[in-house]
């Protein structure tokens, strides 16, 4: 019984999977090919503006002489601007470098540094037992590794 079942499973999910393939063949089958669209572009309508046209040139010939200028009077009013806004840029610089940010009392006194609190080197204090113990963990500390330190073999004779 037990074989039956083991046998049952694997038959029915490679029977679903046919029954897939099938259902997934008909549908595609049903479906229209549809021939795919290369760059075509669309076709437009044409559309009649000639007399629009003629109308735009007949105002632009009218209008001609009230906006066509001189080319140095072009230049003068392009000139006219510059300075403006030269002069602008220039207020605009004057305003922002005036500032209340650092007040003008003169250039910072340099601070005196206590001499009270400096370390003393006093050869009293060091040669206590204390005092030898420090030197020498900070001459280890300080100085360089003791790999790098030479040393000589000491050979008993």
């Amino acid at each position: 019984m037990d074989e039956l079942l083991g046998i049952i499973i694997p038959i029915l999910t490679i029977g679903a999977w046919l029954l897939s393939l099938m259902k997934n063949a008909d549908e595609q089958e049903e479906k229209p090919v549809r021939p795919k669209q290369t760059s075509s572009s669309p076709s437009y309508e044409t559309i009649e503006t000639e007399p629009e046209l003629a109308d735009v040139r007949t105002s632009e010939t009218t209008d001609e002489p009230v906006f066509q200028s001189s080319y140095e009077e072009q230049r003068q009013a392009q000139a006219e601007r510059l300075k403006e806004k030269y002069e602008q840029s220039k207020e605009i610089q004057a305003q922002s470098s005036s500032h209340d940010a650092i007040l003008e009392e003169g250039t910072p006194v340099a601070y005196k540094k206590d001499e009270s609190l400096s370390t003393s080197l006093s050869i009293q204090q060091n040669l206590t037992k204390k005092g030898i113990t420090q030197g020498i963990i900070m001459a280890e500390v300080l100085g360089p590794p003791r790999a790098h330190q030479k040393r000589l073999p000491h050979r008993n004779k």
